[in-house]
């Protein structure tokens, strides 16, 4: 009869891709008023056939919401190179710290998912976090009848701040 089966004898690729770096630009922002453009830079190696894919997904603090996109490689090769992936978050994206997982994939089919907690323990890719600029004031100060002296904080959350101001009154 017919064979119904192969013997392969060569070399084999059994070895899913790695993450071997990589960072988030820029690492908070702001949807309030428009969407932004996130970058993922993903520093990935397959030593054999070479990474053909990467994948990032961003999920929102509750969980209903993903944004993904799938990278470019930007630098080196599939063997060794940084992929970039840009997402855009819409307006009004959910406010808190977004958690990235990756998939890869290399040539050959062998895949490798690493979850927003790996990536972390990792040392790679802390949450981005969405929101609006926050500020906060301190009590006046050195108060006369026409004057007085107030100190506060700007934290811009991703956001080019162009000015403060800070109003008074009574109460």
């Amino acid at each position: 009869g017919m064979p119904n089966s192969i013997a392969q004898t060569g070399e084999e690729d059994s070895t899913p891709p790695a993450v071997t770096g990589g960072s988030v630009s820029p690492s908070s922002i702001n949807t309030a008023q428009h969407p932004v453009k996130v970058h993922v830079h993903v520093d990935a190696s397959d030593a054999q056939s070479g990474v053909s894919y990467v994948i990032a997904r961003f999920t929102s603090p509750h969980g209903g919401q993903t944004i993904s996109g799938t990278g470019t490689l930007t630098s080196g090769n599939p063997q060794s190179g940084e992929w970039t992936v840009t997402v855009e978050f819409p307006q009004f994206s959910e406010k808190g710290g977004w958690h990235l997982s990756l998939e890869l994939l290399d040539a050959f089919g062998n895949h490798r998912s690493y979850s927003s907690h790996e990536l972390a323990e990792d040392g790679f890719f802390a949450p981005l976090e969405v929101g609006p600029a926050e500020a906060a004031t301190g009590f006046a100060s050195e108060v006369t009848a026409t004057s007085a002296r107030l100190e506060g904080t700007v934290s811009p959350n991703g956001n080019d701040i162009a000015g403060c101001v800070f109003e008074y009154g009574t109460s």
